[in-house]
């Protein structure tokens, strides 16, 4: 056999080995669109098309032949998260108008949730949508289900007026051990349940509330906005004004096995915390408009906001913020916890932040004195005018005549 062959059969040997070791290509991420005319047909299609891809990551999101802004009215749940994987529902598709897509529940006499993760490993991320008009009776969770060992994020979204019949989580709920809800920049606005948790629960979950504002949620029981019946959660920079609860807790309720970490919050209304014996209620930076919430400073005048803005959850560029007033003793106490930017994207600058979801800003008076130049710079500024003076003066001089 020739040289040659014998290299060649050589070659093949060593592909075919390396084949065998590196295997089949890992599957990677991918976008799935929702088509116009982009109903809830196409929707759920997208949805369905990325949940069972076999990818390990993907992104469900609206293409620009959409007519924007779109409004989705769904009939019935979507199927349930049941792959082990992350599923990211975007409405933003890049554009810096949170209020492009609203996904509605049946309304009325309707009985379901938007979905729900299922399976161990699954994980959702909803991003930059407003979910509202969901109702579920005696099932918690009416708009949002997380069951064990899954992960739900939401970001920049509003979840409003969704209705729990005779059950807990007027919105969402988080239950089973390695159950984890974050949310982040939101707004949850006149959610109800019958049972605790008026908009969020968490039942052996744990989590985190980021720059997030609840306003006007509603529970029969404990918890008006949330409640931690067991597990742990942080809240960093949320706002609740206004939530009721028929027992206590208008703002929170912190179960005798849980543990809430408060910092840089403000909760404004009568009755905001509630807490049962043995439960942990960790305070940093906090204040209450009235009495009753251990650690917090309280204070009638933390309650001195401005204007829901924007006033309606499809108004504007982010979700509903309740920014603070002058007068607000919240402004300007917020410790080294504080997020780096608020519930609009706006960066905490300054020593110290504020308070709640959202940073105040009070305009500067700029004078001239705070323009002049300090003696060490005169020179240099001297000396950079006289180079652009002797600048202009040879390109005058080396400028074309121009003939007349």
């Amino acid at each position: 056999m020739q040289t040659k062959q014998i290299l060649s059969l050589i070659a093949l040997f060593v592909a075919l080995a390396l084949w065998g070791t590196v295997g089949v290509r890992p599957a990677e991420a991918a976008t799935f669109q929702v088509a116009a005319p982009c109903g809830a047909t196409e929707f759920i299609a997208a949805y369905n098309a990325a949940r069972t891809s076999g990818n390990p990551s993907d992104t469900v999101s609206f293409t620009a032949n959409c007519t924007f802004p779109v409004n989705i009215t769904l009939a019935a749940a979507l199927p349930n998260m049941d792959q082990a994987k992350t599923l990211i529902i975007d409405g933003t598709n890049g554009v810096d108008n949170y209020a492009r897509v609203t996904i509605n529940g049946g309304g009325g006499a309707s009985d379901f949730r938007f979905l729900a993760l299922i399976t161990s490993g699954g994980a959702i991320e909803i991003n930059g949508l407003i979910l509202q008009d969901f109702r579920r009776n005696n099932s918690s969770g009416s708009v949002l289900r997380v069951n064990a060992g899954t992960t739900l994020t939401i970001r920049n979204s509003s979840i409003v007026n969704n209705t729990g019949i005779g059950s807990t989580a007027g919105a969402v709920y988080a239950t089973g051990a390695g159950a984890t809800v974050t949310i982040r920049e939101s707004f949850f606005g006149g959610n109800n349940s019958a049972a605790s948790g008026g908009a969020v629960r968490y039942d052996t979950a744990s989590g985190s509330i980021h720059n997030t504002t609840f306003i006007g949620n509603n529970t029969g029981n404990n918890g008006g906005a949330i409640a931690i019946n067991d597990g742990t959660v942080t809240l960093n920079n949320v706002t609740t004004h206004n939530n009721t609860a028929s027992t206590a807790g208008t703002a929170i309720r912190v179960a005798s096995t849980a543990t809430a970490n408060v910092n840089n919050s403000i909760f404004s209304g009568a009755g905001s915390c509630s807490i049962q014996a043995g439960g942990t209620f960790n305070v940093t930076n906090s204040y209450a408009s009235a009495a009753g919430c251990t650690g917090f400073t309280q204070n009638a005048n933390v309650s001195d906001f401005a204007a829901l803005t924007p006033a309606a959850p499809t108004a504007g560029t982010h979700p509903p913020a309740l920014p603070l007033l002058s007068t607000n003793s919240a402004v300007n106490t917020g410790s080294a916890t504080c997020e780096a930017t608020d519930q609009r994207g706006f960066s905490r600058a300054g020593q110290n932040c504020d308070a709640g979801a959202v940073e105040s800003f009070t305009p500067t008076a700029v004078t001239l004195s705070d323009l002049q130049l300090g003696q060490s710079a005169v020179p240099v500024a001297l000396a950079v005018g006289m180079f652009l003076l002797l600048g202009l003066a040879t390109a005058v001089r080396l400028a074309p005549t121009r003939r007349r």
